[in-house]
C-alpha cells in the first residue's frame, strides 16, 4: 500500500488541515488502524521518514 500524505501526489488539499508532521502521522496511524493490519513495514522517503517517529 502506497500512501499519499494529505496534500501531496494525488490526495485532496483541505484547507482547514494544519499539514504538521503530527497531524500526517495521525492520519497514517488512522489508515493502518482501518486495514487492522498484524504486521508492518515502513518504508518513506524525504519528510516521510520523520512521520515514522511521531
Amino acid at each position: 500500500m502506497a500512501i499519499d500524505l494529505i496534500g501531496f501526489g494525488d490526495s485532496s488539499k483541505p484547507q482547514n488541515f494544519s499539514y504538521t508532521m503530527e497531524n500526517q502521522a495521525e492520519i497514517c496511524k488512522l489508515v493502518l488502524d482501518e486495514i487492522k493490519a498484524n504486521k508492518v513495514h515502513i518504508v518513506s522517503h524525504s519528510m516521510g521518514g520523520a512521520i515514522e517517529y511521531y
